[in-house]
């Protein structure tokens, strides 16, 4: 390894101590030296190595780009002077050294074609490219498709390490992540009238690398068991609905949170009112005396849900000890919907994103305008409740049926093809982005005004976070919130999520990445981004 480049990958540890120990030739090629790093250290030296032809050809494109840039400016007869930082000189002189040129990138160099740098024209569109902010996308919940929308964006270059990255994105929320992230507020916003909008045009521009490279932010809500634990989202719109004078249980489904098995006092309610509905079934066969029980903490993909038609069965789901760490588990018992819509006689559900951003102290909340319905396999049988493929319509579930996709493509619709359903086949004939879609939005608007305080207590500079909610209609287009997800699947299943994930994971990233990272000469989108403001709050 060449000493500028083992200057180059030392500059990258996320320790400080080891930057200064390793200020010595050649020192990562010395195999006893190992030792003398720290975990965390040792773990990106050997992952920059493993990925090295493909880290010299990102480095090589961040260092032509700048020499670009430059030589631009002097082709226009701008005075400019290039502050580059101390890491992006040492790039541009490994880039240029015999070491880069005689390996992979050498072939890098002759894929990009630099004889260009002596034409105009392209000297000028590629004078806009500022490679200087990082992302570090770990595995899972289809990364690959985040790293590739986050690689066409303009001014973005991955790197293997979230020490080292701008924006950091995971799966699963990792407190450790949190430690990279300031508390407290870097630099005052401006008020503007646009609340996308987080700086002004005049900080956007006076903003310097060396500042912007200090900015980190992280797609996880530090709090955000606030909605997707059931149990919390329960209590908070609980208190929510009752402190504006509603009925909660006009938006959920009716709800006992059990945390003490049968013994529990709210087992001994949910008895009672079991006996209730038991004592109407004559007078209603519609009426079903049917519960589901699901963990009341953080979970997804339809994992512990039960369906149950008996108090003895709702006994035993709930007296089942899972064990959780230090804490145990507790659950939620909720009514199955009366009258359920159907899709040609099949059960389905609604999913839809919100985000929401924390940045500088300002909470935003958006929620997206496109969505899907997620139909199950199964025709609708209430004699049936322990077939999983009728009743429960997550993905994870239905995808191991015989079925999945028979009917629709990956078991998905979007909104228009059920308002072709609903024009066609239905008696009772709306428009669902008219009247359905106004009432989804208040309840996820409602979510986020009984939480938006307890989302951030630590007051966290820079973090947001894609949640996926999931509701379902009754037969009189009333939807009812069922829960709230982090990690939303983003797994491209049917040809519509082929073309509805990409597009609503990008417009996220242009609300949360463009005004807090601004790039020289953007270029101008013609796509209209479908999330819309429906909070905002000053801290």
């Amino acid at each position: 390894m060449s000493s500028d480049l083992n200057n180059f990958v030392i500059d990258e540890f996320p320790s400080k101590v080891s930057k200064k120990a390793a200020k010595e030739s050649n020192f990562l090629d010395n195999k006893q030296n190992k030792h003398k790093l720290p975990d965390k250290d040792r773990r990106f030296m050997e992952e920059f190595k493993k990925n090295l032809p493909e880290t010299r050809a990102s480095t090589f494109k961040s260092a032509a780009a700048s020499l670009v840039s430059g030589s631009t400016n002097k082709l226009r007869g701008v005075s400019v002077n290039t502050e580059k930082t101390r890491r992006e000189r040492k790039l541009v002189k490994y880039t240029t050294s015999t070491d880069f040129k005689s390996t992979q990138g050498l072939k890098e160099t002759q894929r990009m074609n630099l004889p260009i740098l002596s034409s105009t024209s392209a000297l000028e569109k590629k004078s806009a490219i500022d490679l200087s902010y990082k992302f570090f996308v770990g595995p899972g919940n289809n990364d690959t498709l985040v790293r590739n929308i986050l690689s066409k964006k303009l001014g973005w270059i991955k790197t293997f390490t979230p020490h080292s990255a701008n924006l950091i994105w995971t799966q699963l929320k990792e407190q450790s992540m949190f430690d990279l992230i300031p508390s407290g507020s870097e630099r005052k916003p401006k008020k503007t009238d646009d609340k996308r909008q987080i700086y002004s045009n005049e900080e956007e521009a006076s903003s310097q690398p060396q500042e912007r490279m200090k900015v980190r932010i992280y797609n996880k809500l530090e709090w955000n068991k606030e909605l997707a634990s059931k149990k919390r989202l329960f209590y908070n719109m609980i208190a929510y609905y009752k402190s504006a004078g509603e009925n909660p249980f006009k938006y959920i489904p009716l709800t006992f949170h059990i945390q003490e098995g049968a013994k529990d006092p709210s087992f001994a309610d949910f008895v009672k009112k079991f006996n209730e509905f038991q004592r109407e079934i004559p007078n209603d066969p519609h009426l079903n005396n049917c519960w589901i029980v699901k963990p009341g903490e953080s979970t997804n993909r339809g994992i512990g849900i039960t369906v149950c038609s008996s108090i003895e069965e709702v006994s035993k789901a709930v007296d089942e000890k899972v064990s959780m760490g230090s804490l145990k588990r507790t659950y939620i018992v909720q009514k199955y919907l009366y009258k359920p819509m159907l899709y040609l006689n099949r059960k389905f559900d609604i999913r839809c994103y919100t985000l929401v951003t924390i940045v500088n102290g300002l909470f935003n909340a958006y929620f997206y305008k496109e969505g899907y319905m997620r139909t199950s396999c199964q025709e609708f049988n209430m004699a049936n409740i322990k077939d999983r493929f009728i009743h429960l319509t997550n993905d994870a579930v239905q995808k191991n049926s015989p079925n999945y996709g028979r009917f629709e493509d990956g078991n998905k619709l979007s909104y228009d093809e059920f308002q072709e359903y609903i024009n066609t086949q239905l008696p009772n004939k709306i428009n669902f982005k008219a009247i359905v879609y106004p009432k989804i939005r208040k309840i996820v608007q409602d979510t986020i005004k009984a939480t938006y305080k307890k989302l951030d207590t630590r007051k966290r500079n820079h973090t947001f976070e894609i949640l996926g909610y999931d509701f379902m209609l009754d037969e009189i287009y009333n939807p009812w919130l069922l829960e709230v997800n982090t990690n939303p699947c983003l797994a491209l299943s049917g040809q519509y999520l082929a073309s509805l994930i990409p597009a609503m994971v990008n417009d996220a990233f242009s609300i949360v990445l463009d005004p807090l990272f601004p790039v020289e000469n953007p270029e101008a989108s013609e796509n209209i981004n479908r999330f819309e403001l429906i909070y905002s709050h000053r801290r």
